[in-house]
């Protein structure tokens, strides 16, 4: 069976947008990390741990982190280049 999706193309393109970023491009993650903000804010439970995978920004990340409702956070990307300066890990499939 062939993958549906081309995991090396999909991450060198990801690379290529990091090496020369456009202002705005990441509209999308800093939206979907909104949403997660005002779905979080109607939560009223508290989690020892969350995982953000393979978002290619912090946004997840701070929503998480000032949300005050997650004690420890995990980022889980592709490259350590998307990491940037934060920790993380990284998994290649």
């Amino acid at each position: 069976m062939q993958p549906i999706v081309d995991t090396s193309l999909w991450l060198a393109h990801k690379r290529r947008a990091l090496a020369s970023p456009a202002a705005g491009a990441d509209f999308l993650m800093r939206r979907a990390a909104e949403e997660l903000a005002d779905r979080l804010g109607a939560v009223e439970r508290k989690f020892d741990r969350a995982a953000v995978l393979f978002c290619q920004t912090p946004a997840a990340v701070d929503v998480l982190a000032t949300s005050g409702k997650v004690a420890d956070i995990v980022r889980v990307e592709a490259d350590a280049a998307f990491l940037g300066d934060g920790a993380g890990a990284m998994e290649r499939g």
